[in-house]
């Protein structure tokens, strides 16, 4: 796990409090596995998803929705209802869609009789997102690491966002896109070339933080600002809404490439860790020189 990195989180704001504390998030955490097979609870709670209806010739749901039957009206006769095989009008008959499975499974708890455990991620918002940058987003086991270490992200499923559990690829593709996010930054700020513009930058903040809402709550001296989360990916999201916004220029790592925000003026490594793997990389370089240097000097005595 990277070492907690420090990042602004004062200055004025709202009533002239420090407004990063108006921002508010307890994320569950706890040991999960990856279910690959509807199975169990997790079978019966995916087919209790609501199903799509469209009349023949409505456009087809995307992916993941799939075509699971026709329904049509079966009529009644004063000799009883008529067969289902008899042709009803291509009008009155309904394609109906099911949710199919994510893709690679899903995130589900190891033990769900044991209560998760609770954190508030927004403190170490920066740790997180520089643990993200460093996920490989289609190694199943590599976003298994990561959710044990912080929790799901909240996405729920593909065309479900409100199910309990996240998709293990969707999980991986939201993280390959937030960092892809965090490089654009960097670029930008250091005015490299990039596809993307400070427009579309603001314009992502705008779309990946609309579920956060205006509130207050009661302080010492009346109300306060309260503004709630809803999950941890809009935590991460709003990290980097505060380094876009902040004045503060993302750094480079110099060994693993990750982009950071440094604790102070000389720092060129994101973590020690990397500081670390960095010297003893060079160390037996300058070793392996100096052993040439030595063969070569014996082989020519």
């Amino acid at each position: 796990m990277h070492p907690s990195i420090k990042t602004r989180r004062a200055g004025p704001g709202l009533s002239g409090e420090d407004w990063w504390r108006a921002f508010e998030l307890e994320w569950p955490r706890s040991p999960y596995r990856i279910l690959e097979h509807p199975e169990g609870p997790w079978d019966a709670r995916w087919r209790a998803l609501p199903e799509r209806r469209g009349r023949l010739g409505e456009p087809v749901p995307p992916t993941p929705w799939a075509w699971a039957r026709h329904e049509a009206p079966i009529e009644d006769s004063v000799y009883g209802p008529l067969s289902a095989l008899s042709s009803p009008p291509a009008g009155e008959t309904v394609n109906v869609f099911a949710l199919g499975w994510p893709a690679g499974g899903i995130f589900v708890p190891e033990d769900t009789s044991a209560p998760p455990r609770a954190y508030r991620p927004l403190p170490i918002a920066a740790e997180i997102l520089l643990d993200a940058q460093g996920v490989a987003p289609a190694d199943p086991q590599a976003l298994l690491g990561f959710v044990n270490r912080w929790g799901r992200l909240g996405l729920g499923i593909p065309g479900h966002e409100g199910f309990e559990v996240d998709g293990v690829m969707w999980t991986g593709e939201c993280l390959r896109e937030l960092t892809i996010w965090v490089a654009t930054l960097h670029a930008l700020q250091n005015k490299q070339p990039t596809t993307a513009t400070w427009t579309d930058l603001a314009n992502l903040l705008k779309d990946k933080l609309s579920g956060v809402q205006f509130g207050a709550q009661l302080g010492r001296q009346g109300l306060v600002p309260l503004f709630p989360l809803r999950r941890l990916l809009d935590a991460l999201y709003l990290e980097l809404w505060g380094l876009t916004t902040g004045a503060k220029r993302l750094r480079q790592c110099k060994r693993c490439e990750h982009f950071f925000i440094r604790g102070r003026e000389d720092q060129i490594f994101c973590t020690g860790r990397c500081a670390r793997l960095w010297h003893v990389k060079r160390w037996k370089q300058r070793e392996r020189q100096q052993r040439r240097k030595r063969r070569h000097q014996r082989e020519g005595s």
